[in-house]
């Protein structure tokens, strides 16, 4: 940031370094003084939710003769066909739709939803 800086307080009161660490929702203000005289003031204010960190459940490798039912996941994790969420992505319904006939690598990854607000 080129004018300002980031503070946890209203008022340029608690700098805030470059990495946010602490979880729930955080307003984080960006605050910056002339150095003329009379000096000028100017806030805005936004918040950034910081989310526990997603584990993915660990699944046993299947073999089988049968059709074979592929265990529904929590979102936000869902099947896809390629790895890093690329491919085919299949949800927890519709993964039992899937028919493996031949042996198939499915991975899970999950998505994750990052909101910013801006205050004025």
């Amino acid at each position: 940031m080129t004018i300002g800086n980031y503070f946890s307080q209203t008022g340029g009161i608690g700098p805030v370094g470059p990495t946010i660490t602490t979880q729930g929702v955080n307003t984080i203000y960006v605050y910056a003084e002339t150095t003329a005289v009379p000096a000028c003031e100017y806030e805005i204010s936004f918040t950034v939710d910081i989310q526990p960190e997603l584990v993915a459940p660990v699944l046993d490798p299947v073999t089988s003769c049968q059709n074979y039912d592929l265990q529904p996941l929590t979102a936000p994790f869902n099947y896809y066909t390629g790895p890093g969420g690329t491919g085919t992505m299949y949800t927890g319904l519709d993964v039992n739709k899937l028919l493996l006939r031949s042996t198939n690598t499915l991975y899970l990854w999950r998505i994750r939803i990052v909101y910013l607000r801006k205050h004025f």
